[in-house]
């Protein structure tokens, strides 16, 4: 390897990790569809019906991740877009040599 240890690597992916998190999750459409708007159809659909856990589970688990996945869109595209706009001008700014 690169001289780089295993306990190295799992720093760095636990920090982007943190910073993913940060950054995309934490913002209030993901939390709405991402968390709260699963919970509620689960209980909607649920309370009051004879459903075995092997099925709710699975359900709750299904709406989750639905919803979270479409709602990260259009948080993620647009922070995406800043971020890409602010290294472009970081490069814009940068003293340049002619010839």
């Amino acid at each position: 390897m690169n001289g780089v240890s295993i306990l190295d690597e799992l720093k760095r992916s636990w920090a982007i990790t943190l910073k993913d998190i940060k950054i995309y999750y934490l913002r209030p459409p993901a939390l709405m569809f991402g968390i709260l708007f699963p919970i509620a159809l689960f209980f909607t659909f649920t309370v009051g019906r004879n459903i075995s856990n092997n099925r709710l589970i699975p359900l709750l688990a299904a709406q989750t991740v639905f919803w979270a996945s479409s709602s990260i869109g259009p948080v993620a595209i647009p922070m995406a877009e800043i971020f890409a706009f602010n290294q472009v001008a970081q490069v814009g700014s940068l003293p340049m040599k002619c010839c």
